[in-house]
């Protein structure tokens, strides 16, 4: 039996993680904008829908169960070893075509590549309810598989981010988990020929309740199932991004948030088996699960602001004293503040497979349909989170609202006239809630929306992050993405810096006549390259398609630059845009960006560097621009080996900069050791020319690199590693840019 519990455990690390590694793989052939990875998650879930429902029919016939589970668990075993060559075989396609897919294209691209694996992911929660029925009885044949499953996700979500990618990479990831689903596959097999006349439960009064005697008709329940699934899906949205409000949103803190969340979904659902296991399900079980779970995403609305506070006290405090503690502190402040909402969610979808289920032959089927259902809800939750509910109501808002959504389905759930009058109490109170709702009186998510001195000109909850925009007293404007500096604001130092970074490449090439710049900001960069008179065509490629809307905000310090008439503004991937067909450029250059950002990463990546090199033209200038108070030694010498091995005649430059944030320059084809800028005609009160120059040749850019790992898509070392060593020096009180700096004797 413990086997059995063992193996549903580790599919279920398995079958997280599938989702993880498969989204960056096509993250990576689609670009990471916020359409495509939405589009990938929503065929991801649709694909699960479609496996549990057509695995619940199938599973419900089969007469030897185990046997059919362990073949599924080989089969998405086999899938799993062969999709990183289906990855790569999807990406050279595409990567032979010129210009950006649609969304319609992304889905279909999707689809094809993903519904089989899905399909057979979905299908193993039926699977296991088929099987674990005859060892403990229909009632309880949905819980315990479900919570053991989501536990071991919340192992395999840990797993895949703080070490599977970044020590074994995409492929060795995928490989190490196809194999833990053979395992399970010969572990389920093994157990089945060892029991194989296991008799089954004899029927009990428990176990022959019908759907009708439940009191909880086929229509309501898929009617519950789904909406369930939209609201936990989309408050699980919503609450990720409230936590990237108040921590650095990087790989760790989604792998966490996501993993804190799963707790209480594991939890709750183990700790409703143990209550089957005396108890019949009933309507009024079912709609303490939908109260409390309303009640439990309230309280999490009221603690979420307070996170961030109380992080700063335990930084200052010296209570957060390494890497590993400030990790536990995210994932545990993270579960504490979700697990009172998480607890009932997980507690409420065995209850409604048991309240739905017929006879006790029927719980595969119903639970398939079910959990069918819900997920599908989440396909919807997840698209509707994304780009209707943050953007159009805003995230507080659109947060208190779920979880009155909560309550409201309360309200369906049948129960016996001794809860009539609860019933009217919860309708006044969703009432209430949504009058509160309306009137903005609801807790504001973001502790830092008002800042004080400041002026807020602009807030948004946008589909990819939370733009804000605020001006002081000074009239100085600075551009905030979730919170944090994006080193973008109209300080006189800041715009000299940026322009500096758009003139300095221009005055690299003799004659630029065509020039790209990856990423917008606010514009200032972008402005000081189309001063140069021979650049005949300028393309900029930007992420973040919101901040192109946002630049009349910065339009004192850009120029308006949107108007250029040689300006063509294009929204998408950078990295993606380059690995196309398209024209060749004089001059490539890459803005400054955070390293320890989600994505960034792949901007350093030798992949990148080597579909720069493809839309290089001969003798043209390519210029990466890397903040060095942001980069440890080992990032900074991961991005110059990765260059180095497809640019080996790179050198390194810089420009005059302020002492505390030096800025390097990664530069290929540059035929001079300095160079001499003007800044006068975009900023009238320049005291005159400007100087950049080489410090470091090829020979002192190889010793720098000689040891450093490459940073690749498959191995994305920087994304992984840059957060680590900004933390690390923030919590132990010294300074990252000196210890990056004794590295580099020529700055």
């Amino acid at each position: 039996m413990w086997a059995l519990w063992i193996a549903f455990f580790v599919s279920g690390v398995a079958g997280l993680s599938y989702e993880l590694t498969w989204v960056r793989y096509l993250t990576h052939v689609f670009g990471a904008t916020t359409p495509a990875i939405a589009a990938t998650i929503a065929v991801f879930f649709a694909g699960l829908a479609l496996g549990s429902w057509a695995g619940a029919r199938w599973f419900a016939r089969r007469e030897r169960p185990a046997l059919a589970y362990a073949g599924l668990e080989a089969a998405i075993g086999v899938v799993g070893m062969a999709l990183p060559f289906v990855f790569d075989g999807l990406d050279a396609v595409l990567s032979a075509r010129e210009g950006t897919q649609s969304i319609g294209e992304l889905l279909v691209a999707s689809t094809l590549v993903l519904l089989l694996p899905t399909a057979l992911l979905g299908a193993t929660f039926p699977a296991m309810v088929a099987v674990t029925r005859r060892f403990l009885g229909a009632q309880r044949a949905t819980a315990l598989p479900y919570g053991l499953n989501t536990l071991g996700a919340v192992v395999g979500c840990l797993l895949v981010s703080l070490w599977w990618l970044p020590s074994l990479g995409l492929r060795g990831t995928s490989f190490t988990l196809a194999s833990c689903d053979l395992a399970v596959a010969v572990v389920v097999a093994v157990v089945y020929r060892a029991r194989t006349s296991v008799p089954e439960p004899p029927a009990t009064r428990t176990e022959t309740t019908t759907a009708e005697a439940a009191g909880l008709p086929a229509n309501r329940a898929a009617v519950l199932a789904v909406v369930s699934g939209f609201i936990a899906i989309a408050i699980e949205i919503h609450w990720v991004r409230a936590l990237a409000l108040s921590f650095p949103a990087t790989v760790y803190v989604f792998a966490l948030v996501l993993s804190a969340y799963l707790v209480g979904i594991g939890l709750g659902s183990a700790a409703v088996d143990r209550w089957l296991a005396r108890h019949s399900p009933t309507g009024r079980d079912l709609l303490a699960a939908y109260v409390a779970a309303g009640l439990g995403c309230v309280l999490a609305l009221n603690l979420m602001p307070e996170i961030g506070p109380w992080s700063l006290t335990m930084l200052a405090g010296g209570s957060i004293d390494s890497w590993n503690a400030y990790l536990a502190w995210i994932g545990g402040i993270g579960m504490l503040t979700m697990l009172p909402a998480t607890l009932a969610m997980g507690a409420a979808l065995p209850l409604l497979v048991g309240l739905a289920s017929g006879p006790q032959q029927a719980v595969a089927t119903t639970a398939g349909r079910i959990y069918g259902l819900n997920t599908l809800g989440g396909v919807f939750g997840s698209l509707a989170g994304t780009f209707w509910m943050m953007p159009v109501i805003g995230l507080s808002r659109s947060a208190m609202l779920l979880a009155l959504g909560y309550v409201a389905l309360a309200v369906l759930v049948p129960v016996d006239d001794s809860l009539r009058s609860a019933r009217r109490g919860l309708i006044a109170l969703v009432g209430m809630g949504v009058l509160v709702t309306a009137i903005d009186l609801q807790p504001e998510l973001n502790a830092l929306r008002h800042r004080p001195d400041t002026e807020l000109l602009h807030y948004r909850d946008s589909p990819s992050a939370t733009v804000a925009i605020y001006e002081d007293e000074q009239g100085v404007r600075a551009l905030r993405i979730d919170n944090q500096y994006t080193l973008s604001n109209t300080a006189p130092a800041t715009v000299a810096m940026q322009y500096r970074l758009g003139l300095v490449p221009t005055a690299l090439h003799p004659a630029p006549r065509r020039a790209l710049l990856i990423g917008f900001a606010t514009g200032t960069t972008l402005a000081a390259m189309a001063v140069h008179p021979g650049v005949e065509q300028l393309d900029c490629v930007e992420l973040h398609d919101e901040v192109f809307e946002l630049a009349s905000f910065f339009a004192e310090a850009n120029h308006q630059v949107w108007q250029h008439p040689r300006v063509d503004l294009i929204e998408g991937d950078g990295r993606r845009y380059l690995a196309r067909p398209g024209p060749r450029y004089d001059l490539i250059v890459a803005d400054l960006f955070v390293p320890r950002n989600p994505g960034v990463g792949a901007l350093y990546s030798l992949d990148h560097f080597e579909a720069v090199k493809q839309r290089l033209a001969p003798d043209g200038v390519f210029v990466v621009w890397l903040p060095l108070w942001q980069l440890g030694q080992r990032e900074l010498g991961s991005i110059a080996r990765s260059m180095l091995e497809v640019f080996p005649e790179a050198e390194a430059w810089v420009t005059d900069h302020g002492e505390q944030r030096p800025i390097l320059g990664l530069v290929v084809g540059a035929t001079a050791s300095s160079v001499s800028v003007d800044p006068r005609p975009l900023r009238p009160d320049a005291r005159g020319l400007e100087h950049a120059r080489r410090v470091m040749d090829t020979a002192a850019l190889q010793t720098l690199a000689h040891d450093a790992p490459e940073n690749r898509l498959d191995r994305p070392f920087v994304e992984f590693s840059a957060p680590r060593s900004m933390m690390e020096a923030k919590i132990e009180g010294r300074s990252l840019l000196s210890q990056t700096l004794e590295h580099l004797p020529p700055l």
